[in-house]
C-alpha cells in the first residue's frame, strides 16, 4: 500500500526510535499523498473494524486527558470513547485542555492524572465525569 518513495522508511520503522523516524518522514519530504498508493484506503478500511473496542465496561476507574486541539486522536472522537464508556457503566475522568495537541496534552494532564491514580491506588471512590443516570 505504500510507494516506491515511502518504503525505504517502512523498511526503517522496524528499528528506528520514532523520534529519528518523525525526522526520517520530514527530511524525505513524505506526506500522506505521496507515501501511499491511490487505492491505500479501499484496502485499510476493513481492518479499521478491528480498531474498536470489544466493550467499554470498565471495571476499574479511567482517567482520559484530551488536548482539544489533538489532530491525531480528535476530541470528537475521544468524546464518542468516552460517551460510549459512560453509557456502559464505566467511571471515566475525563478532561479537556484546551489550545493543546496530542504531545502538548501529555504534560498539562500530568498534575491531574497523577492526582487520579494516586486517588484510585488509595482506594478513594472516583466519582468521575459521565453524566448521572436519569433516575
Amino acid at each position: 500500500m505504500l510507494t516506491d518513495r515511502a518504503m525505504p522508511l517502512y523498511r526503517r520503522a522496524a528499528d528506528t526510535c520514532v523520534v529519528d523516524m518523525f525526522g526520517a518522514v520530514v527530511e524525505a519530504g513524505l506526506t500522506r499523498a505521496n507515501s501511499f498508493k491511490t487505492d491505500f484506503w479501499r484496502a485499510y478500511a476493513p481492518m479499521l473494524t478491528h480498531a474498536g473496542y470489544p466493550t467499554l465496561n470498565i471495571a476499574t476507574p479511567v482517567f482520559i486527558g484530551t488536548g482539544a486541539e489533538d489532530v491525531d486522536t480528535p476530541a470528537a472522537m475521544q468524546k464518542s470513547v468516552v460517551d460510549g464508556a459512560c453509557a456502559a457503566g464505566s467511571t471515566i475522568e475525563w478532561h479537556v485542555y484546551p489550545g493543546l495537541d496530542h504531545s502538548g496534552t501529555v504534560n498539562r494532564s500530568f498534575t491531574d492524572s497523577r492526582l487520579f491514580a494516586q486517588h484510585v491506588m488509595a482506594g478513594h471512590a472516583i466519582a468521575g465525569t459521565c453524566p448521572q443516570a436519569a433516575g
